[in-house]
């Protein structure tokens, strides 16, 4: 049985990669998480569970104790501080969580006496040509586990960098600031709202296909110590003012719509380049993005009676 610790296990993807990861009784799964999202209403409960730990990733030996205690062989960090583009005011915060978060989890990986197979790092498309804090903030974590990891082979930690394109859907506990989540939730309530660069754009990948990622990514098991950088996503660009469009005849939104362009909330295009991750990881995107966001809708709808 392979130990796997997910640090951010009670977030957006991670409370979703641990629903499916424990349906398989190969794998011995800890959670490590601050809950700052709450609780699942409906915790999962399976034996091969171990009870999840409350602590911060900015706390070094909050994951040391963490690592040290239950042994993972693989260690898969989703833990991360992600707010709208315009949200300018965060950067101290985002760069705090996603860049020496991710030094304290390398540090406490080298420190303890089992190190793991394999190291897991979830990073964003945007970490490939940043403009605004948080990809700046994953870049420089990428860059740090790059230093480190595949430079020293001795060290005997394998390391998988997965640059996710928007994951988007109806997770447990919600708390994702993806674009169409952002867009469904205010176009249900009938708010106001006002986007920038609307003709750029983007990758949505679907949070079941993100789950399924990680466990592609997982089952390298420490196989591969130098790997390249490897995007997922759907390889498809969405303009964001298509995907507007698509949720607002979902949605029968009546509210206004305001278009901006502005040099202080840079847009960029972000589209994944899906060879390497179907090479590498034998990983395909399957769920389409209309499928995708007629299931979000009707999830969030409900959600709101």
């Amino acid at each position: 049985m392979s130990k796997v610790l997910v640090i951010g296990g009670a977030g957006f993807l991670g409370s979703a990669l641990v629903s499916s990861l424990v349906k398989n009784r190969n794998y011995e799964v800890q959670v490590l998480d601050t809950f700052s999202h709450g609780f699942p209403k409906k915790p999962v409960k399976k034996k091969n569970l171990a009870p999840p730990i409350s602590g911060n990733v900015c706390n070094y030996y909050d994951v040391l104790r963490t690592v040290e205690r239950f042994s993972p062989q693989i260690v898969v960090h989703l833990a991360a501080y992600n707010s709208r583009p315009e949200a300018l005011a965060d950067f101290r915060v985002c760069a705090n969580v996603n860049y020496l978060g991710t030094a304290n989890v390398l540090q406490a990986c080298l420190n303890v006496r089992n190190r793991p197979k394999q190291l897991v790092f979830a990073s964003a498309l945007s970490a490939a040509s940043p403009a605004m804090h948080y990809g700046v903030s994953k870049r420089a974590a990428e860059d740090l586990l790059q230093s480190v990891l595949p430079r020293f082979p001795e060290l005997d930690v394998g390391l998988v960098v997965l640059r996710f394109a928007e994951i988007y859907g109806a997770g447990e506990p919600y708390s994702s600031l993806a674009l169409p989540n952002f867009l469904t939730d205010h176009m249900l309530a009938g708010n106001n709202i006002t986007l920038y660069g609307v003709n750029k754009q983007k990758d949505f990948l679907h949070l079941s296909d993100a789950v399924q990622a990680c466990e592609c990514a997982i089952r390298l098991d420490g196989a591969y110590k130098k790997l390249p950088i490897i995007d997922i996503g759907t390889g498809t660009g969405v303009p964001i003012k298509e995907l507007v469009q698509k949720l607002k005849e979902l949605t029968h939104f009546q509210g206004r719509l305001k278009f901006l362009d502005s040099d202080k909330v840079p847009v960029e295009d972000e589209v994944a380049d899906t060879s390497p991750a179907a090479t590498l990881l034998d990983f395909n995107s399957i769920v389409g993005l209309e499928e995708g966001l007629v299931d979000l809708v009707k999830s969030r709808r409900k959600a709101r009676k």
